[in-house]
């Protein structure tokens, strides 16, 4: 253990470890690796998602989600309604407002998706969207804890 790690109060951690598949390998929506911001003592912390996309992967449907939500590119680049936004550019959108679907670029995606507290991860589905139906029977969606359909 290093001593930034051993310090009270900092917490270090490998995002690459514990990483949650979304979908069947080589057919998969993301990679997810999610952290709560603080100590735990807070009833409704603020949370960051990691997700990778892998080129050429399955969208991630038109959903909106509680609270307020920025995704921020990190590498490749993500396609969001049509636009384009690669390493550095991020999106923030306000609480209950939908957006998607979400596309990797040619070279993949990986992005931190932040919410603005616990609550805000759950994630509500265009439920007019046949795919939605799909995704579930694929185990791509779940519809439990803080990803579920409303």
């Amino acid at each position: 253990m290093s001593a930034l790690a051993a310090r009270p109060g900092l917490r270090v951690v490998d995002w690459n470890h514990g990483r949650k598949r979304q979908g069947n390998p080589g057919y998969e929506i993301a990679t997810l690796f999610s952290v709560v911001i603080g100590d735990g003592t807070s009833a409704d912390p603020a949370r960051f998602v990691h997700v990778r996309m892998e080129p050429g992967s399955v969208p991630r449907l038109w959903h909106s989600h509680p609270g307020w939500t920025t995704t921020i590119v990190l590498e490749g680049s993500l396609d969001i309604e049509g636009q384009t936004f690669t390493a550095g550019q991020l999106v923030v959108v306000a609480p209950d407002v939908g957006y998607g679907p979400l596309r990797p670029g040619p070279d993949g995606a990986a992005f931190i998706e932040i919410f603005s507290d616990t609550a805000a991860t759950r994630t509500d589905w265009d439920e007019s969207d046949p795919r939605v139906e799909e995704y579930r029977g694929r185990g791509w969606i779940a519809d439990e804890g803080t990803d579920r359909a409303r």
